[in-house]
C-alpha cells in the first residue's frame, strides 16, 4: 500500500522534499488505492479525517469525512434511506430489471420507465459517481460506490453496489451477480428467496429480485409481492399490471441462462 509514497520519494530532488514525503505519509495511511489512468487514493490522516489525493500531487489532499464511520456512512445506505426516495426506486427498476419485458408492445423496463416517467439523470448520476471519461479511467466502476445493504431473514447480509455501468450483487463476501460486462443474474431460486426474504416487507423483497430465477416459483404468489411493492413506488396504478408482468419476464427469462 506504499506505491504512491515510493513515486512522490523517486520523484523528490532534494533531501528536504523526501523528508516531506515521508513525513506525511508516515501520518496517512492509504485504505483505498486507484492505480487507473489517474492514481489516487483514500487515507485516513492521524487525526480520524479521512482525505483523498490525486496525481501528481500526492501529498495535496481533500477532507472528505470527519471519521471512518462517517466515511463508510456516505457509502453504505439502508432501506430506511431509499423507502421514500421516488428517484431511487424509478432508476432501481430500470437497472435492477434489465430482461423485463413486455410482449405485446415490444417494450422493454428501462424503455417504459424513461418513456412515462421524469428519471432525474443528475441524481442518478451522482448517486452512482457517474461523470465524463469514467470509462476512460475505470472502465465504468466507482471506487467507492454507493452500497444498499438488506439484512435477509438468514442473518447474511445481501447488498448491491450500483456503479455507473453496472450494478453488482453480492450475498456477505461473496460476489453473486452482474448486469453488466459479467452478466451473471438468475442465481437465486424460489425455495432459497423465500427463505432469505421471509421476515421481509414486500418492497424489500423487491430489491433481491433481480437475482430471482423464477424456475418453479409460485407465479400467483410473486405477482402479489411484486404487485404490493410496486404500490409502495411511484409506479401508477395503471401500470402496475404491466410492470408486474415485465418484472415476472425478467425472473422467468433467467431459467435457463
Amino acid at each position: 500500500m506504499n506505491e504512491l509514497e515510493l513515486i512522490s520519494l523517486n520523484s523528490a530532488e532534494n533531501d528536504e522534499e523526501y523528508q516531506k514525503v515521508k513525513s506525511f505519509w508516515d501520518k496517512h495511511l492509504p485504505i483505498i488505492v486507484s492505480l487507473d489512468a489517474e492514481y489516487s487514493y483514500y487515507a485516513i490522516r492521524d487525526d480520524g479525517n479521512i482525505v483523498c489525493g490525486y496525481e501528481p500531487e500526492f501529498e495535496e489532499t481533500e477532507v472528505i469525512a470527519d471519521s471512518f464511520k462517517d466515511f463508510i456512512k456516505s457509502h453504505i445506505i439502508n432501506y430506511d434511506d431509499i423507502k421514500d426516495d421516488e428517484q431511487f426506486w424509478l432508476f432501481f427498476l430500470e437497472c435492477g430489471f434489465s430482461q423485463g419485458y413486455e410482449e405485446e408492445n415490444e417494450i422493454v423496463v428501462s424503455e417504459f420507465i424513461y418513456e412515462n416517467y421524469e428519471v432525474d439523470m443528475e441524481w442518478a448520476n451522482e448517486f452512482t459517481g457517474w461523470y465524463e471519461g469514467i470509462m476512460d479511467d475505470n472502465d465504468g466502476y466507482s471506487d467507492m460506490p454507493k452500497r444498499l445493504k438488506i439484512h435477509l431473514s438468514t442473518g447474511s447480509n445481501f447488498y448491491i453496489d450500483f456503479h455507473p455501468c453496472d450494478v453488482l450483487y453480492y450475498i456477505d463476501d461473496e460476489r453473486i451477480g452482474s448486469s453488466g460486462a459479467d452478466f451473471k443474474l438468475g442465481i437465486i431460486y424460489w425455495e432459497d428467496f423465500k427463505k432469505y426474504t421471509a421476515d421481509l416487507s414486500d418492497i424489500e423483497k423487491l430489491l433481491i429480485m433481480p437475482m430471482l430465477n423464477a424456475e418453479n416459483a409460485d407465479i400467483d404468489e410473486l405477482k402479489n409481492i411484486i404487485k404490493n411493492a410496486l404500490k409502495q413506488t411511484p409506479v401508477k396504478e395503471n401500470d402496475i399490471e404491466m410492470l408486474c408482468e415485465m418484472i415476472i419476464n425478467h425472473c422467468s427469462s433467467l431459467c435457463n441462462d
